[in-house]
């Protein structure tokens, strides 16, 4: 799930509002590349009976690929991860204003304080750019901004901070989390996530909305024979679509309860069996 301190739609209030309306057990918050989210997230989910593991999504780049890592469980007060996110954000802001330099060679003019006075403070991103484009009119919907000008490697694109799945997987584990592979069947193929796992992550998200049932099936036997984690989500951005996928995609409840019982093992330093 993300807020508006990433990429989402909505504030923490009102995610928290609406898992709550949907009768959800427990969550995660997990936006990108910032703990902004968290403390008022564990607060208000507590307040509301709602059960709630730390969460973030760290974006990474393996042979080119962007790959995303979610860490649970994170201590949010680590500073090496801090700094690592306080870095990411400032080559997001600096990213940004690529960006948006590159669009005006098209005839789309956007100045980045149109995203708000905060905005360097924000972490910023290409839907954030997708959603201006479209409120100023230089674009019919949503997706053609990424389909005609934002896509991986198209005419405005600008590359992320190189930050490899290693490096997120450690500071990861550095802050107490447990380190997961997000969406492994969007744009990767065994190859990427063999990667992924020699880069010592602990578990595959499965139970994802994208996923084909072959996909599901094909990843549980993955995690299995590496012994990794497996989790869900629903990767609710607030978007209209996403709220049919609250209602009908919700993760198992077990699924969350091993991930809880993996974090407690690990504060114990117990030896951990995902299965």
């Amino acid at each position: 799930m993300h807020t508006v301190y990433s990429d989402g739609k909505l504030s923490v209030v009102d995610l928290i509002e609406l898992v709550h309306h949907y009768e959800i057990e427990a969550i995660s918050i997990t936006d990108h590349d910032t703990l902004k989210s968290q403390r008022e997230g564990f607060s208000l989910a507590n307040e509301n009976g709602i059960e709630y593991i730390t969460g973030v999504e760290v974006s990474t780049i393996l042979e080119g690929k962007e790959i995303h890592i979610l860490g649970y469980g994170i201590d949010t007060e680590d500073s090496n991860l801090n700094h690592l996110f306080e870095k990411i954000r400032k080559d997001r802001v600096q990213r940004t204003i690529s960006i948006l330099e590159k669009l005006r060679n098209y005839g789309i003019f956007i100045d980045i304080k149109e995203f708000g006075s905060d905005f360097m403070d924000l972490n910023i991103g290409r839907p954030h750019i997708a959603r201006k484009m479209l409120e100023k009119g230089w674009i019919n919907n949503y997706d053609e901004a990424f389909q005609k000008y934002l896509y991986n490697n198209g005419p405005c694109y600008v590359p992320k901070m190189d930050v490899h799945p290693k490096v997120a997987i450690e500071h990861i584990h550095d802050a107490g989390g447990i380190a997961v592979l997000a969406h492994p069947g969007l744009m990767l193929n065994e190859k990427d996530i063999e990667g992924v796992i020699d880069s010592g992550v602990d578990g595959l998200e499965i139970y994802y909305p994208k996923h084909t049932e072959a996909q599901k099936h094909r990843f549980i036997e993955i995690a299995r024979s590496n012994n990794l984690l497996e989790t869900g989500g629903s990767d609710f951005h607030g978007r209209e679509k996403d709220y049919k996928i609250m209602r009908e995609h919700i993760v198992p409840y077990e699924i969350f309860e091993k991930l809880r019982r993996v974090y407690d093992q690990r504060k114990l330093n117990e030896k951990i069996e995902y299965r």
